[in-house]
């Protein structure tokens, strides 16, 4: 008798850091020069089959106004992997968080970008608890390409600069 394999589910830990914002939601921001930017987000769900089982994969995608402007999220298992908005980006430069139910467990990957994960972090006098500060490498085509992202476990986005130099703040 063939043994059935069920799908492993995406646990708490990993969705933690994806939940934060819904399907379809528009993000605003302002940037130090004033400009207005929106980031769009939507969200994929997929089942990933492996012998050994199959999997859930949970793909967010930040898409601005500007053809560049954007990243993505992918979430499987107990990783969370941060990368510019393209699957190209995922296979050369990205980061992963290993996510745990424990927070002082959790721990980054870097692969070809530079991370810090926060325990606080405040942005125009607001607290923001488990932080990850991310810092792409490449050297940018486009200026409005992400460099940088600031992006807490529970609210989500808070800030990014592109590689022009603006810093983009979440109104």
């Amino acid at each position: 008798m063939k043994e059935e394999l069920v799908l492993q589910e995406i646990p708490a830990s990993t969705k933690a850091w994806v939940t934060a914002h819904a399907t379809n939601a528009v993000l605003h921001f302002t940037s130090n020069t004033g400009a207005q930017e929106q980031l769009r987000v939507s969200v994929k769900e997929d089942v990933i089959k492996r012998i050994h089982g199959d999997y859930q994969l949970l793909t967010y995608t930040f898409t601005g106004q500007q053809e560049h402007l954007g990243f993505a999220i992918q979430a499987e298992k107990r990783f969370a992997d941060f990368a510019n908005s393209s699957k190209q980006d995922f296979e050369s430069e990205y980061l992963t968080v290993n996510t745990s139910d424990k927070p002082n467990e959790e721990y980054l990957t870097p692969y070809g970008v530079e991370g810090e994960l926060l325990n606080n972090y405040t942005l125009n006098g607001q607290n923001y608890n488990r932080v990850l500060h991310l810092v792409f490498s490449f050297t940018a085509e486009r200026s409005d390409k992400i460099k940088e992202i600031y992006y807490a476990k529970e609210a989500g986005i808070i800030s990014f600069t592109t590689a022009n130099g603006q810093v983009w703040l979440r109104q």
